[in-house]
Parts: structure tokens; sequence; C-alpha cells
């Protein structure tokens, strides 16, 4: 396989995003705007900065509602390195498990420290489609099967007219 195949979605962006959300969760940082600059909250210690030597240190206003990272350091503050802005799709589709919230009205990430709301149908469309809860790296697994299983009758039929 070239170089090129690999390369194939290098210049979308919402997915190159989407594979990192995969890749670096649970991982995941919360951006709350406050004002002119946005602040950012983990499930584990709270309030995080952006490392100051990140490409994203100079942002202070990010489009999207979340932000996976790949390391926490503490030094003067808690501060995320390695980061990536991405949407909530990409976090509902390729994170982690997605369980119906307690009270029936959304859905929760992460043991309840996310929560989307959701209506009624949403969460039933969801329960139909999995089970009780979402297990989206199983999406991605399905995703990737089929893509080798597409490509192995692929090759079954390149056989076939040998």
């Amino acid at each position: 396989m070239s170089l090129q195949a690999y390369n194939q979605y290098s210049h979308d962006l919402e997915m190159v995003c989407a594979i990192l959300c995969a890749g670096l969760y649970p991982n995941v940082v919360q951006c709350k705007r406050r004002g002119k600059r946005t602040a950012f909250y983990t499930k584990e210690v709270g309030k995080v900065d952006i490392h100051p030597a990140s490409v994203n240190a100079g942002v202070h206003l990010f489009p999207l509602p979340y932000i996976v990272y790949s390391e926490k350091v503490k030094t003067t503050s808690i501060y995320i390195r390695d980061s990536t802005n991405i949407s909530d799709y990409a976090l509902l589709l390729f994170g982690g498990n997605l369980v119906p919230s307690k009270s029936g009205e959304g859905i929760d990430m992460l043991e309840g420290y996310l929560h989307f709301s959701a209506s009624k149908s949403v969460i039933d469309l969801i329960r139909v489609m999995f089970p009780l809860t979402f297990p989206s790296k199983s999406l991605m697994f399905w995703l990737y099967n089929l893509k080798k299983r597409s490509h192995n009758d692929y090759l079954l039929q390149k056989q076939m007219y040998i």
C-alpha cells in the first residue's frame, strides 16, 4: 500500500480531529467561555491551563466545546500538552461509553462528568442501535472490520478472475 493511501483523509481536519479523539480519550477537557477567554476543566483536577509552549497557548477562544490532550504536567500550574480542539460529535462517536443519564433526559460520559442533552427519541435510537451502553470503540472496530472485509472481498474477487 502506498503512502498516499495512508494520507487519504489528511486534508479533512474534522476526520483527523475525530481520530485524535479516539486515540487520546479519556483525556478530555471541557472548554467554557469566560468573556473573551476560554477556561479549561478536567474531571480529575478541575481547572487546567494550556502549556505555554503549546501552539494553542495563544488561542483565547476555542470554537469547539472540548479538547483532547496527551498529558498533564504540574509546574507553576497544571498544564495540558499536545492538545486538539474537538467537537461534541467526535467525542460522542469516537470517545468512550455513553450511558443514558439517571434522569433519562440525556446521555452521560466519563461516569457522569460529561452530560449531553438528548431527546427521548434520540436516546431510544441509541438503545436500539447499541445495547444499554454505547461502546464507541466497538464502532471504530466495526468500521475497521468493514473496511478490512471489503478489502478481503476485493482480493477474493481478484483471485476469482485470475
